[in-house]
């Protein structure tokens, strides 16, 4: 039914953040007469496909480690534990953005935050103690 790809070359991408990606370009010997054609694709020619061979890795690895029985547990602990956290930050700190640019600085804000958070959370503790 389908047909033989063959390998035509490589494709080198750049994503809008710097990553650089290289997909694998295949095309199909004959598509003429092919009865999967009209499904298939509507161009001209040939079909050409790109395949990115290490994304595609990258995928199952996680994919493994997601249907193993320990990344079960963790995505059973996943939506109750930080989800909480992130709510009270975003609607109830009214804290959506950070407010300093560049990635040590943003690490520095968030890290204030963090320590104010927790310590808003032991006060509220040693209150409801006593």
């Amino acid at each position: 039914m389908g047909q033989h790809m063959k390998r035509i070359g490589m494709k080198r991408s750049l994503t809008s953040n710097g990553f650089v990606t290289y997909s694998v370009r295949y095309q199909a010997e004959r598509c003429d007469g092919c009865p999967l054609r009209g499904s298939c694709f509507k161009a001209r020619g040939n079909r050409i496909i790109e395949v990115n061979h290490q994304l595609q890795h990258y995928k199952q690895k996680a994919r493994e480690l997601l249907t193993s029985e320990e990344g079960i547990k963790h995505r059973g602990r996943r939506c109750i534990e930080p989800e909480a956290v992130f709510g009270q930050t975003k609607y109830n700190k009214v804290y959506k953005r950070f407010r300093h640019l560049g990635k040590d600085k943003v690490n520095m804000d968030f890290a204030f935050f963090a320590i104010a958070f927790n310590i808003g959370k032991m006060c509220k503790k040693i209150i409801s103690r006593s």
